[in-house]
């Protein structure tokens, strides 16, 4: 008994009693083989064209089109798939044809049983092979497109910019032909495109999605939404699920999709779907990649939805600031420099923001304290205390001096590294 994956079989011949001989025989010799049998090379042409064949098997001498035809019309699409001529009626002729067509392996017929052998034989090894190459392309492919997903989710600056790269990268690879983005309504149960790329030719604006239970909510992208799962159809033609859209998918060359939905904290920031141009493509190491796409994809949005709160806060904090008068609020990197400065500084303090930026806190002291060291103290005790308050006299633009009261904070990160210092001053000249 044979061990390994199976093995799927196509002969064609144009005698049917050969075929089905043939393909008893070499079930017999492996039962990792299974084999179906076609008496026409059009007839083989169309079966290969939905998927899942691993070796062909073909005759010479065929009516209307013969074995090396039927080897040129498939190597236009299947330029690596295993194809072995294995024929009555060969020659040195037709076996150089095929070799310029690019055969994979030559058998003449021959009478007895250990023919059936020696072809089991060839086919072995003609798919081992082809399955080695086929991971170690798919690897590296996986690999390329992994990394350039990547690289434009660390380059973008907006959502936008994440989805529409990303639906960019995925279908520039192989087998991938179109992707996009859908954003689910809750109230109406719907899921319309946010972003997309590929060949699309307006397949979204003429289908409805849904994700309750009508039939526009049974295809893969309304099921990622209910189970937030990730949810393949292998096999448009064939899939009763996809009734609604086959027709227009079809008409794309779309044959096989996935949708996968971007899920972090049980949020659902959309749902991307892809689709293939070939049947079966999304086999598990597939959707190990797509598994790995959607939880960087994820994170990225996250990211910058983060960013988006975390601006408007800092925004809304600004203008809450900025509309404080009588307190000049400023805040200093980790050197005492300058970096924020709000209305009310500008006030006491004489300096437009522009002016300010960047120039060391020590302008504002008198030159008696600059000599006496007193901002670089105020700083070690702040950042020592955490922070530090009293009064003292300070130094306007114009040079007249105020009486201030004042508030030095340190600010420390997560890590409790320094990052900067605040600081609040009021004037207290008029008190006096």
């Amino acid at each position: 008994m044979s061990t390994g994956d199976p093995i799927s079989v196509l002969h064609v011949d144009d005698e049917p009693s050969l075929s089905e001989l043939t393909a008893e025989m070499l079930e017999r010799e492996d039962d990792r083989f299974s084999v179906e049998t076609t008496t026409s090379a059009a007839d083989g042409l169309g079966r290969v064209a939905t998927g899942d064949i691993d070796c062909i098997i073909s005759d010479y001498q065929m009516p209307g089109m013969d074995g090396i035809e039927f080897l040129e019309a498939i190597r236009e699409d299947y330029p690596d798939l295993p194809f072995i001529l294995f024929t009555g009626k060969g020659s040195e002729a037709v076996a150089s044809d095929a070799i310029a067509a690019g055969v994979t392996d030559y058998l003449q017929k021959q009478s007895g049983s250990e023919q059936y052998e020696l072809l089991a034989n060839r086919i072995q090894n003609a798919v081992e092979q082809y399955r080695a190459t086929q991971r170690a392309t798919n690897l590296d492919r996986i690999r390329t497109l992994v990394n350039t997903v990547n690289q434009a989710l660390v380059r973008a600056s907006s959502r936008s910019e994440i989805e529409t790269r990303v639906c960019e990268c995925i279908t520039e690879a192989e087998p991938y032909v179109f992707a996009w983005i859908g954003e689910y309504d809750l109230e109406t149960q719907t899921v319309a495109a946010r972003t997309e790329a590929g060949v699309e030719q307006g397949y979204l604006e003429g289908i409805d999605i849904t994700a309750d239970e009508s039939a526009t909510g049974q295809g893969p992208t309304g099921r990622a939404v209910r189970t937030r799962e990730m949810v393949v159809m292998q096999n448009i033609i064939e899939s009763d699920e996809y009734e609604p859209w086959r027709d227009a998918a079809l008409e794309r060359g779309y044959r096989s999709s996935a949708a996968v939905p971007l899920v972090y904290d049980d949020t659902l920031y959309g749902i991307l779907n892809v689709y293939a141009d070939r049947v079966g493509a999304f086999d598990d190491q597939e959707r190990e990649l797509l598994t790995e796409l959607a939880d960087d994809i994820t994170h990225a949005l996250r990211h910058q939805e983060v960013r988006r709160d975390l601006r408007r806060e800092r925004d809304r904090f600004q203008y809450l600031v900025d509309g404080i008068k009588h307190y000049a609020i400023f805040m200093m990197d980790a050197d005492g420099e300058v970096a924020t400065w709000n209305s009310g500084a500008e006030r006491i303090k004489g300096y437009t923001s522009e002016e300010i930026h960047g120039e060391h806190y020590s302008i504002f002291f008198p030159d008696d304290a600059v000599a006496d060291g007193r901002p670089e103290e105020l700083l070690t005790r702040a950042k020592t205390e955490g922070a530090v308050e009293g009064e003292g006299w300070r130094v306007r633009k114009d040079g007249n001096q105020f009486l201030a009261d004042f508030t030095l904070t340190a600010i420390f990160d997560d890590a409790g590294e320094l990052r900067g210092f605040a600081k609040v001053t009021r004037d207290r000249t008029d008190e006096h």
